[in-house]
C-alpha cells in the first residue's frame, strides 16, 4: 500500500505525503492490523514536469508492507486504508501470515542445526 502526494516543493509533497501515511496507518490499526504488521517498504521523491525540463513540483511516495494473519480481513483492511488516503498499491500484492505452520517449522532452526527429522532407511 502507499500514499503519494504532490506539492511545489519536496517539503510540501513530503508533508502531505507523511500526513496521509499517518492516517492510513491509523486506520490500519482500527482495522486490526498490528503495528509490528506495518513497516515502511519504499520511499521516493521524483519530480514532475508540465513542460520538460521545467520541473513544476516534485511528488512523494511512502509504501507500506502490510501483513495480516487472517485472509478474510483483507478487504477490511484495503478498505480502511483508501478511505483513509491510501492511493496506490505499489505492485498489487497481498501478504498473508497464517501463523506457524508445521512443515515451515522443519526448515527453521539455529544455523548451521539441521532440522530436518532423520531418515529411516
Amino acid at each position: 500500500l502507499a500514499v503519494c502526494s504532490r506539492g511545489q516543493t519536496v517539503e510540501e509533497a513530503g508533508a502531505h505525503a507523511s500526513s496521509a501515511g499517518d492516517a492510513m496507518i491509523a486506520a490500519l490499526r482500527s482495522a486490526g492490523v498490528e503495528e509490528r504488521d506495518i513497516q515502511t517498504s519504499e520511499f521516493s521523491v521524483n519530480p514532475y514536469y508540465d513542460q520538460y525540463p521545467q520541473i513544476t513540483g516534485y511528488e512523494v511516495t511512502i509504501g507500506y508492507r502490510v501483513t495480516v494473519g487472517d485472509i478474510e480481513s483483507i478487504g477490511e483492511m484495503l478498505g480502511a486504508a483508501i478511505r483513509a488516503g491510501g492511493d496506490d498499491a505499489l505492485g498489487g500484492s497481498a501478504r498473508c501470515d497464517p501463523g506457524p505452520h508445521p512443515a515451515l517449522a522443519l526448515g527453521r532452526g539455529p544455523a548451521g542445526v539441521s532440522q530436518h527429522p532423520p531418515l529411516a532407511l
